[in-house]
Formats: C-alpha cells, sequence, structure tokens
C-alpha cells in the first residue's frame, strides 16, 4: 500500500499573465485527464470557515442517541441521516454493511438550511458557509476546466450543477477495520465532488493495479472528477476509482459539497467537443436514470457508464 500526495495546485500563485495561467489550466487538465483526483491549497475558502465546519460537524456525531435518532430516515428533501449507505436507507438488502454513518443536506432551495439539523447550535452556520464558501471554489474550478476543454466560460452554470448538496460522513472506530470498509471502490456520480478530509487517514484510490493512500491536510482540499464530467467531456477525464476505509484509533470526519445535475437534465458529451475525428463515446440519458442505476448497482457503481457505450 503505497501513499500518495495528489497533485497540488496552489490557486494563490499569480496567474495575471496570460502564460501563468495557460501552465494553471494545462495542470488541472492533466490532473483530470489521469488520476482524475488533486488538491487545491489557498484556494479562496478561509482556514476559519474550514475548522468551523468540521468542528461543527463531529459535534453533530458526537450528539446523543437520542438527539441522532429522530433524525434518522428520509425527513424531507432538505436533510437525510442515514448509516451505511444510500441504498441500505432504502431498504435494499445490503451485506455487508458499512461502517458509516452519514448526513445529507440539499442546497437547491430557497430557505437552504431550513430543514437541517438545529443542534448542535453551530451546525447550521458553519456548514452553510463552508458550502457556499466552496461553491465558489468549484465555480472557479469549472471555468478553469471548461477553458481547457474549449467549452464557453458558463458552460457549467445550468442544469449540471443546479442540485448540489453536502454529504458529511463519520466513520467510528472500528475493532477489526481490516473485516469493515467505510465505502467499498466506487465512482462519484456528480460533476465534481470538493471535500475537506480533516486529518486522517482514509481515503484511497485504485491506480495502476494498486490501492493508494491519499494524505489528508487540514487547509486543502480535495477536488475528484465524477461519472458526469468523464462523459461531457467525451472521455478525456476520468472518474477515480476510490473507496474509504476505517481505523480502530480515530473517529474520522469528512465534509463534501457535491454538484450534481437535476435529475430530468440531459448529460451527453458537450456538442462542441463532438468532431469527425472524435465522435461521441456515451449515449446521452437523463441524470435520474443514471442515478437510479447508481444506487441499485451500489455494489458496481464504478462500471455503470458502460451501458452508455456508443457502441452498446
Amino acid at each position: 500500500m503505497g501513499e500518495l500526495f495528489a497533485p497540488i495546485f496552489n490557486l494563490a500563485s499569480p496567474y495575471d499573465s496570460p502564460s501563468a495561467h495557460r501552465i494553471l489550466v494545462n495542470q488541472v487538465m492533466e490532473a483530470c485527464q489521469t488520476g482524475g483526483m488533486f488538491e487545491v491549497q489557498n484556494h479562496g475558502v478561509s482556514n476559519v470557515v474550514l475548522a468551523n465546519a468540521m468542528t461543527s460537524a463531529k459535534e453533530f456525531f458526537e450528539l446523543p442517541e437520542e438527539e441522532l435518532r429522530p433524525l434518522t430516515g428520509i425527513l424531507n428533501s432538505k436533510c437525510m441521516l442515514y448509516t451505511s449507505s444510500y441504498a441500505h436507507a432504502l431498504g435494499m438488502a445490503e451485506p455487508p454493511l458499512y461502517w458509516r454513518d452519514a448526513l445529507q443536506l440539499n442546497l437547491n432551495t430557497e430557505i437552504i438550511a431550513d430543514g437541517w439539523p438545529t443542534l448542535p447550535q453551530s451546525f447550521r452556520p458553519n456548514v452553510l458557509e463552508f458550502a457556499t464558501s466552496v461553491e465558489l471554489l468549484e465555480k472557479r474550478l469549472l471555468r478553469i476546466i471548461s477553458e481547457g476543454l474549449g467549452l464557453h466560460e458558463n458552460y457549467f452554470d445550468g442544469g449540471l450543477c443546479r442540485a448540489p448538496h453536502i454529504i458529511v460522513d463519520t466513520y467510528p472506530k472500528c475493532r477489526e477495520p481490516t473485516r469493515a470498509i467505510g465505502m467499498p471502490m466506487h465512482c462519484d456520480p456528480g460533476v465534481l465532488t470538493i471535500s475537506l478530509l480533516g486529518d486522517v487517514l482514509g481515503t484511497q484510490i485504485y491506480q495502476n493495479g494498486e490501492w493508494f493512500r491519499v494524505v489528508p491536510d487540514m487547509n486543502s482540499l480535495l477536488v475528484t472528477v465524477g461519472h458526469q464530467l468523464q462523459v461531457i467531456s467525451n472521455g478525456a477525464f476520468k472518474a477515480p476509482i476510490h473507496r474509504e476505509t476505517v481505523n480502530s484509533d480515530r473517529v474520522r470526519t469528512t465534509i463534501s459539497r457535491v454538484s450534481e445535475p437535476a435529475g430530468d437534465y440531459v448529460v451527453g458529451p458537450a456538442t462542441e467537443l463532438i468532431t469527425t475525428t472524435n465522435p461521441p463515446k456515451y449515449k446521452s440519458f437523463k441524470y435520474e436514470e443514471y442515478l437510479e442505476h447508481h444506487v441499485l448497482d451500489y455494489k458496481n457503481t464504478c462500471s455503470i457508464l458502460e451501458r452508455y457505450y456508443m457502441s452498446s
């Protein structure tokens, strides 16, 4: 098992000259085309915002069971607390269960935090500040990606990122970590995932037939290419296969902002990228159709896009 320091980009570097900006665009493109995962530093989200969000997330999962029990299950369109996986929360058989608790908070509502947990009192303001701060970073990265692909600057401003949400995951200490998994190998379903990993090892990426540990940093954010971005790029980008592991010594908590299309949005390769020498590699599909497969085929999410290959 090797340790992987994912490519790290310092977004505070001076990119005011065309040549320096082009270097950054090329670096991000290369990261998306190869590993599909990279870290960003000096990204515009203050260290205080990151620390406050992480503290509140940990405090939420430390609440007494009687405070958490009423939140378990699908409450409304804004908040859902569940154990193991989304498939398990929907009542699907899932052997074995994953060593994970998750809180999903939807962001595409008029009053965003209305319906979110009210305890601890710092939770709503701190996590919401994290969400809105990371949104600015997400938009910046997607503009860079648009430029690198040759798409217009606002390509991702429409329905492609209309259904964002926050996922707060906690992985409790496990007495037998070699016999459990936080989340099995998977690919992210959306466009981009931007994650605060905290300071505990756990995320692993599969590359060249081997698993590598992604080394976390409290002040960095991890960016992961999702399946929809792989399709939009017509296969130029690769959504990485990764998993989450557990340990016997420390509780691990992560916070992620996930950008996803609206359910009725039709996803397909960007028309600007299609040429006679680069024909479409994927059929177009409604995102809700893809997402249904992602839930039902939770044991094999890495290969879902195979059903949309043009040759099939």
